[in-house]
């Protein structure tokens, strides 16, 4: 870095940060050589946990280490314990300190005495020492006498401490001396540093606070044992002395109350049974006087149980002595355990004890032959039964010619996987190999082993092997692996057999193609039918076939077809509803992929249809030309009915057959009296849902009365009749009937409107029934007509009525107009010459009378009208009524005379002509001048 004179603040920052880090740099190293041993802070004793364990901090050290059980204290160590975790120090004079939970407090042994500074907890001093000992609590001192035994509580600023047996001096900030013997409580305040002191008609000695005890069996029968004051027994009390058990410190809910017994000159003593937990208790006296309360805990343990190695087992090696680690399972309150190896099965000849705090250690080289084991579970409780130790248990230490190739477990050979899954992973796992130090798993892409395309090396027997440490295995095809395993000398074994996984593109690929949901077959058209799929891994596939309505465990038909990759058939399914799936399996006999199930039905025959109409062997009339309604309820699964029919006069030929209905009705013709017998049957050809099913035939019959309606001849239907025939000639409307009715009437419509029939002429037959009749000048119009009859008193009516139409009577002719001629211009010679103006027209054939107008050439103003002009032409004599300027004239002809034809307008002719006349101007003088007259 470059610096320049502006720079100088930079300068500065620099130096103070390079100082800065010195300083840390120093720090650390003193802090490092703190935080071991020195010459000048000695071995005290050692530290064994009871529960868990405990960390302690080296005299001038600001970091916490974690403590090993069995580990040197030395003076200037301050040890904590957390929340259940206890410990007790040895000191190397044989007396001991327990620590209880969540407690802290410092050693510091200056010359003879050993001073324990408690900063907060709970601890016990007990056992005989040659050295003074201390607690510190604050200002104030605890003096302990030799072969005293001491509990300490403390909770804030208030420490109690509880005299057991022996003697404590007290030593409050005031300098203020208190001597507490046996069965004596004192309360300190640390923050002040006062001290009261008080003492108890009976103190608890045992179990004592803190104590952890421990039995081998269900339950425990406790003895507990209770220290009187001196003066207890020359006083007189009373009531009987007892204790008092609880479950929680303020004694809300007593379990238990034991009457105490006399045990000795200042001893009391009491039995109780208690289950495995933690517990309270206190003496109380005759008088009532409660001693302090004692907590203690109760467990029950056993023997530590063996795991591994198996009785039997062996443990090989090749060049260098094996290390053999040995599990057994942990003993509920154990502080420790001691591994005892012997050379002869009843443990003799023993070479070495271990000591573990844990329920497993390791022990390297042993040597060859046989060994013997077992464990003994420690406890550091007071007045605890300890269970025992395990029986031996036998294993041997071999030395292995040849290393043995892994055996694979999982996956099996021909395992199917989906590669979209496999960056998820997938599991390979062996069988484990004791000496093995790490396992090596190869893949390869040929069943050879010799193209290597990854490899993963594991320290377990088991390995999550996912696509980005093998790219192969996210493509489809086969991949092969293998394992070998490497001891702790380096050697690998031989490779394990080579099994075969396989990739495939989803296992939702595979899916089910014919036939689709819903298909029927008839049963003997079954076997022919095909079912296939697609997608199916490998060629592997079962197809399953489930009566529906049921989860098919133990009831499914299944059938296997792994020879097939996509389809099965020839298979021999019984009538029924069936639900029908493919499925492949995996190696291990999994499901790998599964179609969705899809329903079968099976039929040995659609059933005959029920015949709805006419009823079984009933007796109908019916006319000539007239069908029968024969209808039939529907089939399920029936696409189309066959229908066939007989009639009266040959019983043995059908006279009718359709092979193909889709409905469920169909109209048979009558054609005679007699009985028609019939027959329906549902049918169901092949489709894409079904194959070709058939029915079961129903079958009918009937009896036909006919009867013959009468026919309409004429006018025949739709006819178009003229309307001057109509008019002049009449219309004749004539029937046919094969039998004579018995009474006929006319029913005539004109335009929807009933028609008064006014008949002219009435035609009859030879043997003089009615057959016809003409009606006489019919109008324009459309017109129906039909004849009522009846026979026998059966109406033989024709079954529709006819129809007609008479034409409307056509318009007379235009006339032709003669003069004026057409555009005639008519000037002043014309009306010089002729005193009128004449219209003539030439006459219209069969008209009797003409229409005569006169209009001016715009329309607007009508000049002269004649009506029923009998000749052909008008004469205008009045011509002040005509002006200069152009007209039209118009005639229409009309015939409204006579009986033989109706009225009839014609059609109107027009024609134009102009009256052309100069202007009108002044007349002239005869000469100039001035007339005079008289």
């Amino acid at each position: 870095m470059r610096f320049s004179k502006s720079n100088a603040a930079d300068v500065a920052v620099t130096i103070v940060a390079c100082a800065a880090a010195a300083s840390l740099f120093f720090l650390f190293l003193r802090d490092l050589s703190s935080s071991l041993p020195g010459e000048k802070s000695g071995r005290v004793g050692s530290i064994v946990f009871r529960k868990n364990a405990a960390t302690r901090k080296f005299d001038g050290s600001l970091r916490w280490l974690r403590l090993a059980n069995g580990s040197s204290v030395f003076s200037g160590d301050t040890v904590r314990t957390s929340s259940r975790s206890e410990a007790a120090v040895v000191f190397d004079d044989g007396s001991s300190l327990d620590v209880f939970e969540n407690s802290m407090l410092k050693l510091d042994f200056p010359g003879d005495e050993r001073v324990i500074s408690l900063s907060s907890g709970s601890l016990r001093v007990s056992g005989t020492s040659s050295a003074r000992r201390v607690v510190q609590a604050g200002s104030s001192r605890v003096e302990i006498a030799p072969d005293s035994d001491v509990s300490f509580d403390g909770d804030g600023d208030r420490l109690v401490l509880d005299v057991l047996s022996g003697s404590v001096v007290v030593t409050g900030a005031n300098g203020h001396a208190e001597t507490i013997g046996a069965n004596g409580e004192g309360v300190i305040d640390v923050s002040r540093g006062e001290v009261s002191a008080r003492s108890f008609e009976l103190m608890p000695i045992f179990p004592a606070r803190g104590d952890s005890l421990v039995s081998p069996n269900g339950k425990k029968e406790i003895e507990f044992r209770v220290s009187a004051s001196p003066d207890f027994f020359a006083s007189s009390g009373e009531g009987v002395p007892r204790i008092e058990i609880a479950s929680d410190a303020r004694f809300t809910a007593v379990i238990g109350s034991e009457p105490l017994s006399r045990r000795g000159d200042v001893t009391f003593g009491a039995t109780a049974s208690l289950e495995p937990g933690s517990w309270f208790w206190r003496a109380v006296s005759g008088s009532g006087e409660k001693s302090p309360a004692m907590g203690f805990s109760f467990s029950i343990s056993e023997i530590p149980r063996q795991t591994v190695p198996v009785e039997g087992a062996s443990v090989a090696y090749r060049s260098i002595l094996p290390t053999v680690r040995f599990f057994w399972a942990e003993s509920l309150g154990a502080a420790g355990y001691t591994l005892e190896l012997a050379r002869n099965p009843d443990g003799s000849g023993e070479v070495r004890r271990v000591r573990a705090t844990t329920p497993f250690v390791a022990i390297p080289a042993l040597s060859d032959g046989p060994w013997y084991w077992r464990v003994r579970a420690e406890y550091a409780g007071r007045e605890t039964e300890v269970p025992g130790a395990s029986p031996f248990r036998s294993f041997a230490v071999t030395q292995a010619e040849a290393m043995p190739a892994p055996a694979p477990i999982v996956p099996l050979d021909g395992t199917l996987y989906e590669t979209g899954r496999a960056e998820s992973g997938m599991v390979f796992s062996w069988a484990r190999m004791p000496e093995a130090s790490s396992y090596v798993v190869r893949f390869f892409s040929d069943i050879e082993g010799r193209d290597e395309i990854g490899a993963i090396e594991t320290k377990t027997p088991t390995v999550n092997v996912r696509a980005s440490q093998v790219p192969a295995l996210s493509e489809k095809g086969f991949h092969r692996w293998s394992v070998s395993w490497v001891d702790a000398e380096g050697t690998v074994s031989p490779p394990s057999e080579i099994r075969t996984v396989t990739g495939v593109e989803s296992a939702s690929s595979l899916r089910a193609t014919f036939p689709p949901e819903g298909f029927v077959s008839s049963a003997d058209a079954v076997s022919s039918i095909r079912f296939s799929w697609r997608g199916a891994s490998l060629g592997r596939a079962k197809i399953f076939f489930v009566p529906a309505g049921t989860d098919g465990d133990g009831k499914a038909r299944e059938i296997e077809r792994e020879s097939s990759v996509d389809s099965a058939s020839g298979l021999d399914i019984p009538a029924g509803v069936w639900s029908w799936f493919v499925r492949t399996p995996n190696a291990d006999g999994t499901t790998f992929q599964e179609t969705e199930p899809r329903v079968l039905r099976v039929v040995a025959a659609l059933p005959a249809p029920k015949i709805l109409e006419p009823a079984s062997r009933s007796e109908i009339v019916a006319f000539f030309g007239d069908t029968i309604r024969i209808s039939w309820e529907s089939v399920a699964d029936a696409d189309h009915y066959e229908f066939l029919a007989y009639g009266p006069e040959k019983p043995d030929a059908p006279i009718a057959s359709d092979a193909r209905i889709d409905g469920t009705t169909y109209s048979l013709p009558v054609s005679g009296s007699g009985q028609y017998r019939f027959s329906v049957r549902a049918a169901a050809e092949p489709g894409l849902t079904s194959t070709r099913i058939a029915g079961l035939a129903a079958e009918g019959s009937v009896t036909v009365s006919q009867f013959e309606r009468l026919t309409l001849v004429s006018p025949k239907e739709g006819s178009r009749v003229d309307g001057l025939t109509a008019w002049r000639n009449g219309i004749r409307l004539s029937w046919s009937s094969a039998d004579e009715p018995d009474a006929v009437t006319y029913d005539v419509r004109r335009d929807g409107k009933k028609y008064p029939v006014a008949v002219s002429r009435v035609g009859t037959s030879r043997d003089g029934v009615s057959r016809s009749i003409t009606l006489a000048r019919l109008p324009s119009g459309s017109y129906t007509w039909t004849v009522r009859a009846e026979k026998n008193g059966m109406d033989v009516s024709p079954s529709v009525p006819s129809r007609f139409t008479v034409l409307p009577v056509p318009p007379l002719p235009a006339p032709t107009a003669v003069s004026p001629e057409a555009r005639a211009s008519l000037g002043p010679e014309y009306f010089l010459r002729e005193n009128a103006l004449t219209f003539a027209w030439e006459a219209v054939k069969g008209a009797d009378s003409y229409s005569f107008r006169l209009i001016t050439a715009d329309r607007r103003r009508v000049v002269y009208v004649a009506d029923r002009v009998e000749g052909t032409s008008v004469s205008i004599r009045d011509l002040s009524i005509l002006d200069r300027g152009s007209y039209v004239w118009e005639v229409t002809a009309f015939a409204a005379k006579g009986d033989s034809s109706p009225a009839r307008s014609g059609k109107r002719s027009s024609a134009s002509f102009s009256i052309v006349l100069p202007p009108l101007t002044a007349p002239e003088r005869a000469g100039t001048g001035t007339f005079y007259g008289k």
